[in-house]
């Protein structure tokens, strides 16, 4: 791929014809430099792309491992992301709180 980028974008000019041909026009620019910008956008900062398609990934796992537990092949085990651990050890303290608050204490039954 390098070496045929290399000879058609950089290589020298074989044909007159093409001596004559501007780089780019306006027309051309204004269909590029968007890409680039969303390209560089997506690179610098690409938490609202991930974010966006987190959930999908995730229910998509979800169902090939439900099938793989169907068809008897090993079923492998989602491995938890350092960005979810916090809301999972949220979601634990404040499951764990609501049990607590719903326990009798010292002895005294809840009415």
């Amino acid at each position: 791929m390098l070496w045929m980028y290399q000879r058609v974008m950089q290589g020298p000019i074989t044909h007159e014809e093409n001596k004559a041909l501007p780089d780019m026009n306006r027309r051309e620019w204004g269909a590029l430099l968007p890409l680039v910008l969303l390209m560089f956008a997506i690179g610098l900062y690409p938490k609202p792309l991930i974010d966006r398609i987190e959930p999908c990934a995730d229910r998509l796992i979800q169902r090939v491992s439900a099938s793989r537990r169907l068809s008897g092949m090993p079923y492998v085990q989602q491995e938890v992301l350092p960005s979810q651990q916090s809301l999972i050890e949220r979601q634990n303290f404040l499951q764990e709180a609501s049990t607590d608050q719903q326990k009798p204490s010292n002895g005294q039954t809840s009415r």
